[in-house]
């Protein structure tokens, strides 16, 4: 380029991308070039210049109007950014080119690679400058060739990952982006699509220097016109070649100079800790509390930068604590302060620009990575350029202060790292006597070599042509005899062949059937008619088959092709080796001449798979690639969803998938969305959203199954935000979700307990005219069912039989749970029977959850009748079977069966577990054997099986029912001893011990302590203490207790309100009583026949007899029956003569009710 040339160099609006370019255009303007840095700005300003006269700043704006507040969003904040610069570059170089300097070149920042079509569309070259090293740029380019696949977990535990020239990578040593790239979806399409251009570009500009990336230099040199133009550290602290470069100049931030230097002064050298974290890393006050922690306990010297808006997250009268052990400035001078002799070491979050300063200063560094390339560059500059350390963070990326104390002594007291640093620094000077010298022929040595193209793997290899094909030469006897049959077949189509061949058939052999086949080979009917007529006499061969194989491809007979495959696979006895060497090896010798149509190969190779042959497939797709055939993307895809059902394959899918396009296999979205699954079907979730946004980067646009596969991911790990976010994306790229993403979402939400948010769901996929499947209904009916609302739960399964869905096993027992659950044993049981009559089975779930209710129900009978059905039916009971019958029994009091069944489990060789020896704690404990029951739960964990925290809480409340308080608490002081962390309901027994007698102000001791240590109680614990206030007409207290349980969030459930309307009807409050009834009523809560009857004896005895027959009302439309107490008040006002107009309508049903009832009761 000739001295004075001009050249545009833009970068990114971020300080740590302005740095380094600006520096680079010093370095130009050295050499006599002519420099616009366009800078993009809130508030833009007339061109200036700078200190160099050479170099002028040309601010634009970034496309927000004055005094607008600037958008959070960073795809909003990019998007009119990059409309604005797409608006004001072209006039600005068309401005240029009317001056008498026009631009020659354009060097823009590797993160905005659609200015390349700018330049190129106005004339001018194009630059790329990466800003970050190789390192950080080959993983990129790897993941964005989908040749790379990101560990997983970020901390802790993770998988390993390496490429060329890089040591193992952990997740945890990657980019932030690429582990986390749901949180960064813009940063991350931002970062890999730098690279989506650099084929075409003209020039590839790099602020790292060769020495420090050796290895991987020759590899990117080899594809790309590269040139390492760093360190871009001012030339004062490198070559001082340009005097007046002393510092970067355009700074975002202002530095205290003078305070910092004159605190270094009075140090001794080498005594300092410098720590700086760049100018975007924002510590978690947490983390910087640690740090804070950490830097005062190293007990050295250190001056650190914490920015103004962070200073308030340090600890109180920290500054003064640490008095002149450290000094803490809002922004600091950094290269003057790494340049002191008092500097020792370098604690830094491994910015590049940090990093390279670190190097070229000889700065021994202290790594503490954050996010972005930073841990990248942390783990080569420990583990490979081994000039410092990096500090470890826990499972949750955060780094104790201990740890902060080791690696300060480490830097500090050691003497390793100091001499390794001292070689960079001359690495870095000597690399700049060479590209200073460089870069001005560079910048226009626009060599436009293009990176080699996989897809061009045919030609770049020595392929193998297929042969010919030499069939045995006939005789002239049997061409004759080829001619007849020939003939007999043309002429006679219209008869059997058996019949018009019958003549030929005692001369016919197996060589003629290929002879034939040459002649009648364009008419395709007439050769599978022969074929067949061939084999049924057993006169065809391998060959023969390869040929008619040939001829049905290339008639696009693909079906007939493929089943005439799979007759051979099918064959018994076949050594699977030796069969697939001779057929690959016919089917090449046939093709030339049988059909040259390459898709032969795909069919042969998915009939393969289809038989699971897969090495035998993976050879034929190897073996055409000798040919110069690359198999269809869809035969490669029925190759990669086969190996992705093998949970053993999986890796191996992986790498098919990583590895295929190499050799010219271009994926298509079914591609990526079989991968997609397949990895959420390993549970990598993360990893699959990442593969979602690497289709859209590499062009790819992902359809409903791709995003429906992600989100049922999410869903499967409950992350409800990031599954309506995909959702809206969706929406906002046009996509309607599927049945299959409403099926997931409506699980997960009803998997949360959110059924009416599910409910929304399913009525927006009805609107939608996407009919529901019985998954769908399923999931309703359980989720509804799981919440005890049986009605919204019958609703959906009656409305499956409406819509013709027929109902399966999971559906039934889902809806018999629900009404064992609620204890309507009598519909569970002809949901049971319904199901048996449309010949349903009922598997174990089934037949445990109808055992389950019917023992809850005091139905042992019916459980016992159900369990000899599941025998009768083959299926097995398990230990889940056995304890719910013994759970029965015990409730029941039979201890006896109970241990009969016991012992019946041990002798068919299932062992009890936890849940099978509590039940019979449980049942020993009701029956009052309270001392059998403790020596049972030592016995079963002398034998190895730990009691847990139902065992102790069962065992309190015993004692609590028996009075002995005491021995209730040593019994919980025990399981805290054992680690074990009590339950509410541990505490609600130890309340309900209190209350049952007397001891109320223990009991409010015990919630006030609960309270205290955070432990919330729940409508049960308040209850205990509303009803004994209540039974003692205590009803100031009682309402007090209600009142907080209310102001504490704690729902009133509906034995709160039984509890208080009885108290408040014996105490003669009926209008308190009322409105409470009446609130209970609103809140859906099920009113008992002995709640309705208190009010109706309090209305009666306060003589308010409208209210009590209201009352009665309500109970009779609730479907409740009086009891007698109720008949012989009703009576005796009726005969009393007391209002006889509201009293003798239901006299009548009260008698029949009443005697109805007690006549049944009796006969029973």
């Amino acid at each position: 380029m000739k001295e004075g040339s001009h050249v545009i160099v833009l970068p990114f609006p971020a300080q740590g991308h302005i740095t380094p370019m600006s520096q680079f255009c010093k370095r130009l303007a050295s050499k006599g070039l002519k420099l616009t840095l366009v800078l993009v700005s809130d508030n833009p300003s007339p061109p200036y210049k700078t200190e160099h006269d050479s170099i002028a700043v040309v601010p634009i704006s970034n496309g927000f109007e004055e005094g607008e507040e600037r958008s959070q969003d960073l795809d909003d904040y990019m998007e009119r950014v990059e409309a604005s610069i797409k608006n004001s570059l072209p006039k600005l170089i068309e401005d240029m080119k009317l001056s008498g300097n026009p631009p020659r070149a354009l060097v823009y920042d590797s993160t905005m690679p659609w200015l390349l079509d700018v330049a190129h569309t106005y004339g001018l070259s194009g630059a790329v400058f990466f800003t970050q090293p190789w390192i950080v740029s080959a993983i990129y380019y790897h993941v964005f060739k989908g040749s790379f696949s990101v560990p997983s977990t970020k901390y802790g535990h993770s998988t390993l990952a390496s490429l060329p020239s890089f040591p193992m990578l952990n997740a945890n040593d990657l980019p932030s982006f690429l582990c986390e790239s749901s949180s960064y979806p813009y940063i991350l399409r931002t970062v890999i699509d730098q690279l989506s251009n650099i084929d075409r570009v003209d020039i590839v500009l790099c602020n790292t220097f060769d020495k420090l990336e050796e290895k991987l230099l020759k590899w990117v040199q080899s594809v790309w016109p590269v040139l390492n133009i760093g360190p871009t550290v001012p030339s004062m602290y490198l070559d001082k070649r340009l005097p007046e470069d002393k510092n970067y100049g355009f700074s975002l931030f202002g530095a205290k100079v003078a305070e910092c230097m004159e605190w270094l002064n009075l140090k001794q050298p080498s005594s300092v800790v410098y720590v700086s974290f760049g100018s975007l890393v924002v510590l978690k006050e947490d983390q910087l509390i640690e740090l804070a922690a950490g830097l005062k306990q190293s007990g050295h010297f250190f001056l650190w930068v914490v920015r103004g808006g962070e200073k308030n997250k340090l600890p109180e009268n920290y500054i003064e604590e640490i008095g002149e052990k450290g000094l803490i400035v809002s922004w600091s001078p950094q290269l003057e302060v790494l340049t002191h002799k008092s500097i020792g070491c370098f604690l830094t979050h491994c910015g590049w620009n940090s990093t390279l300063e670190g190097l070229s200063l000889g700065v021994p560094m202290i790594g503490m990575p954050h996010w972005a390339d930073q841990p990248t560059n942390a783990k080569f500059m420990e583990d490979v350029w081994k000039v410092g350390v990096r500090v470890k963070a826990n499972g949750d990326g955060f780094v104790r202060r201990g740890e902060i104390v080791r690696r300060v002594g480490e830097v500090m007291e050691g003497e390793k790292v100091p001499k390794r640093i001292v070689s960079f620094v001359k690495m870095t000077v000597r690399k700049y006597d060479v590209v200073s010298t460089k870069i001005p022929k560079s910048i226009v040595v626009f060599n436009r070599t293009p990176c080699p193209s996989f897809s061009d793997f045919s030609t770049l290899t020595d392929t193998r042509p297929f042969p010919d094909y030499s069939p045995k030469k006939a005789s002239v006897r049997d061409t004759e005899f080829v001619h007849q049959i020939t003939n007999v077949i043309k002429l006679r189509r219209a008869e059997p062949l058996r019949r018009s061949l019958k003549p030929y058939e005692c001369k016919f052999k197996t060589d003629h059937l290929i002879w034939v086949l040459m002649k009648i080979k364009c008419d395709y009917r007439l050769v599978l008619d022969f074929f067949d007529w061939a084999r049924s006499r057993r006169d065809s061969n391998l060959e023969s088959l390869c040929i008619v194989i040939h001829l049905a491809v290339a008639s696009k007979d693909l079906k007939v092709a493929q089943s005439l495959i799979s007759s051979f696979w099918e064959r018994p006895k076949l050594n699977v080796t030796e069969s697939f060497v001779q057929f690959f090896d016919l089917l090449v010798y046939t093709y030339k001449d049988w059909g040259s149509d390459p898709r032969v190969f795909d069919v042969f190779f998915q009939v393969l798979v289809e038989f699971g042959m897969l090495p035998e497939a993976r050879k034929v797709f190897e073996k055409m690639l000798n040919y110069g055939l690359v198999l269809s993307v869809d035969s490669c895809n029925v190759y990669l969803a086969r190996l992705s059902k093998d949970c053993n394959k999986t890796a191996t899918a992986i790498i098919v998938f990583r590895e295929f396009p190499e050799v010219g296999v271009c994926w298509n979205v079914a591609s990526y969305n079989i991968v997609i699954h397949f990895v959420c079907q390993l549970g990598r979730i993360n990893e699959a959203h990442h593969l979602l946004l690497l289709m859209e980067l590499k062009g790819y646009t992902p359809d409903v199954i791709s995003y429906s596969t992600v989100i049922n991911g999410y869903c499967r790990f409950g992350e409800l935000d990031k599954v309506w976010k995909l959702i809206e994306k969706m929406k906002q790229k046009g996509l309607k979700p599927n049945s299959y993403t409403y099926g997931s979402i409506i699980g997960l939400l009803c998997r949360i307990c959110k059924l009416a948010e599910a409910e929304e769901a399913f009525s927006e996929m009805i609107g939608q005219g996407i009919l529901p499947d019985t998954i769908v209904y399923t999931t309703l009916v359980d989720g509804f069912c799981k919440r005890g609302d049986i009605r919204a739960a019958s609703k959906f399964f009656y409305e499956m039989h409406s819509r013709d869905i027929t109902p399966d096993v999971l559906t039934y027992t889902a809806i018999i749970s629900g009404f064992c659950q609620i204890g309507d044993m009598v519909e569970a049981g002809k949901l049971f029977h319904e199901m048996l009559c449309r010949g349903l089975e009922p598997d174990i779930i089934t037949f445990t959850e109808l055992m389950n209710g019917y023992c809850k129900a005091g139905h042992i009978k019916d459980a016992f009748r159900v369990h000899n059905h599941m025998i009768q039916a083959g299926c097995s009971p398990n230990v889940v079977t056995y304890t719910t019958l013994i759970d029965g029994l015990c409730k029941e009091g039979d201890l006896d069966s109970a241990n009969e069944l016991l012992h019946e489990m041990w002798k068919i060789g299932l062992q009890p577990n936890i849940f099978t020896y509590n039940s019979i704690v449980n049942g020993l404990c009701k029956s009052g054997n309270i001392e059998e029951a403790v020596k049972l739960v030592g016995e079963f964990e002398a034998a190895g099986l730990n009691a847990d925290t139902v065992t102790y809480t069962t065992l309190m409340d015993a004692y609590c029912k028996s009075g002995e308080m005491d021995k209730a608490q040593e019994i919980l002081t025990e399981m805290l001893g054992k680690g074990l962390q009590p339950t509410i309901v541990t505490f609600n027994v130890l309340m309900n011990g209190f209350c049952l007698h007397g001891m109320l102000e223990d009991g409010e001791k015990l919630l006030n302590w609960m309270l205290a240590k955070g432990i919330a109680p729940n409508a049960t614990t308040f209850n205990c203490l509303v009803k004994q206030y209540c039974i003692r007409n205590n009803l100031k207290a009682a309402t007090a207790i209600y009142k907080d349980m209310c102001s504490r969030g704690v729902e009133p459930d509906g034995k709160t309100y039984e509890n208080l309307v009885k108290g408040h009807c014996n105490a003669r409050n009926m209008k308190e009583a009322w409105f409470l009834f009446q609130e209970m009523k609103g809140k859906g809560f099920s009113v008992s026949v002995s709640t309705y009857s208190v009010l109706i004896k309090g209305f009666f005895k306060r003589k308010k007899f409208v209210e009590a027959r209201e009352i009665f009302d309500q109970m009779r439309r609730d479907g409740l029956a009086a009891d007698k107490e109720i008949f012989d008040f009703f009576s005796d006002t009726k005969y009393k003569g007391k209002r006889p107009d509201t009293i003798v309508d239901p006299i009548d049903e009260i008698i029949e009710n009443y005697l109805v009832d007690e006549q049944l009761r009796e006969a029973n």
